[in-house]
């Protein structure tokens, strides 16, 4: 039985609206909590709301499906519980995840964590016995196979001390990656297996011994990273230090869990400078969208919490829907005085991809929309939420000067890495936004980091690593349209 306290942190509850849920309810198990959420008794409980209600569904529903596989921020929960774990372990030298998740994948097949320890069989059947453990799957001498509590296919791999930089290298992967680096020193007359054999607990020693520097996890997946590497030309990964803001964040105006100033003060100490609030327009009337004379109310409460800050901004947007018609859910002179316009589509209402493609093009043309968030319409483990020519919206991007959003919620990572890196050839503008609905959603972030890295980004490549006035000189409703090289389009 998977524990209720558990998916309840994994969703975001916080401890003392834990204790009012079931201190109020007959809420005990998952089951209840699922019918309860379903039937919407949860969202007006302190400390809660409509988001979490949804996000509590959905982090369960995760859990009852991952044998098709597992979203991102559900493997980091899992794996963060292994790793403390394994720091109480007396005798583990060091521990860290491994597998699809270190190389930044949006969906993987199970949790993945190497340990190194001089008595790998003592770990191994220690953890045979922890609490984490629901069921053993399979048990060998440098590696088990559970399900864990939670119900996910997790697998630890144990090595002694000396083969930790060789296992490190072995078990992230991907196989493309270590066939290349094996061919590659064949090619030199080297074996990698003695280089292995010689790197000790230091991973980055095997790229220097061929020469190569060092190669990030989420580049190595045999699309020419090594190619890349060798010539001098591979890309420098944007890091979580570079980022300056975050442009994309919901409060509890509309659908999010806490007030603007709480989001605020979160962002601050996360590092940013600025963070926009964008949230929704009357369209999604669940979500208690804005009208104008709210938004203009919402402004006003920025505009007070700014003269508080000397070192710190909050920019005044909106996540705009667009009609059927391309038209956006709020008239132009609302939308003139935000700082930014984020425009995205919720309700595709059944249009086929050519339609969608020419709703969201003419939002692009609109000299205030600054961003398209969520662009494809990616869903990682259903349907998409519609179709569109992304292709066409790259070339829109370019024409109109729209900026587009790699979304880091973790059911979506839209745009994917595949279209990011295009995105990039093309030489297309792109933040990277959390659209975190509460405090502890801004570490969503790290999600569309992992996919940016994937996609080869650099740091000059994400708008919200510039500064606040170097942002809002990118932004389309500052420049107005740009011109760009029409063979590009």
């Amino acid at each position: 039985m998977i524990p209720l306290d558990k998916v309840l942190a994994l969703a975001g509850v916080s401890a003392s609206s834990v204790t009012v849920l079931t201190g109020e309810t007959s809420i005990r198990t998952v089951d209840e909590l699922a019918q309860a959420a379903r039937a919407h008794r949860l969202r007006d409980l302190p400390g809660l709301n409509i988001s979490l209600e949804y996000h509590i569904l959905r982090c369960i529903k995760e859990l009852r499906s991952a044998n098709r596989g597992i979203l991102m921020d559900v493997a980091h929960f899992q794996a963060a519980e292994v790793k403390r774990w394994l720091a109480e372990i007396k005798g583990v030298e060091q521990a860290e995840i491994v597998g699809e998740l270190r190389r930044g994948m949006g969906l993987v097949t199970a949790v993945e964590v190497l340990a190194a320890t001089s008595d790998p069989a003592g770990l191994i059947q220690a953890f045979t016995c922890s609490p984490l453990v629901g069921m053993l799957k399979e048990k060998g001498k440098t590696r088990i196979e559970v399900a864990s509590s939670l119900g996910l296919p997790v697998t630890l791999h144990v090595v002694e001390p000396d083969r930790f930089g060789a296992a490190l290298l072995n078990m992230t992967g991907s196989q493309a990656h270590l066939l290349r680096l094996r061919e590659m020193a064949n090619r030199q007359g080297l074996s990698l297996d003695t280089i292995l054999a010689k790197a000790g607990s230091d991973e980055e020693e095997i790229y220097r011994q061929l020469d190569l520097p060092f190669i990030p996890p989420e580049l190595r997946e045999g699309q020419g990273e090594i190619e890349a590497a060798r010539a001098g030309r591979l890309p420098q990964p944007i890091t979580a230090e570079k980022i300056q803001g975050d442009l994309h964040m919901h409060t509890n105006w509309a659908d999010g869990l806490q007030p603007i100033e709480a989001m605020a003060e979160a962002a601050r100490a996360r590092g940013y400078r600025y963070i926009a609030i964008c949230d929704h327009s009357p369209l999604i009337e669940e979500a208690g969208g804005l009208d104008q004379v709210r938004l203009v109310a919402q402004s006003e409460e920025i505009a007070g919490l700014n003269r508080q800050y000397s070192d710190f901004s909050i920019l005044s947007g909106m996540e705009v829907d667009i009609r059927t018609n391309g038209e956006l859910d709020m008239p132009d002179d609302a939308l003139r005085e935000l700082d930014l316009a984020i425009a995205s589509i919720h309700i595709p209402y059944e249009q086929d991809s050519k339609m969608i493609t020419e709703r969201l093009i003419a939002a692009m043309q609109h000299p205030l929309v600054d961003i398209l968030a969520h662009p494809a319409g990616r869903l990682l483990k259903e349907p998409n939420l519609y179709e569109a020519d992304v292709e066409e919206l790259l070339r829109a991007a370019i024409r109109t000067g729209t900026v587009l959003e790699i979304n880091s919620g973790p059911d979506r990572l839209d745009l994917s890495a595949e279209w990011a890196r295009r995105a990039r050839e093309y030489g297309v503008d792109l933040v990277i936004g959390s659209d975190a609905h509460s405090v502890q959603q801004l570490g969503w972030m790290q999600f569309g980091l992992a996919t940016a890295r994937r996609a080869w980004l650099e740091e000059a490549d994400v708008l919200n690593t510039f500064t606040l006035e170097e942002l809002r000189c990118r932004l389309k409703r500052h420049q107005g349209t740009r011109h760009l090289n029409s063979s590009k389009l």
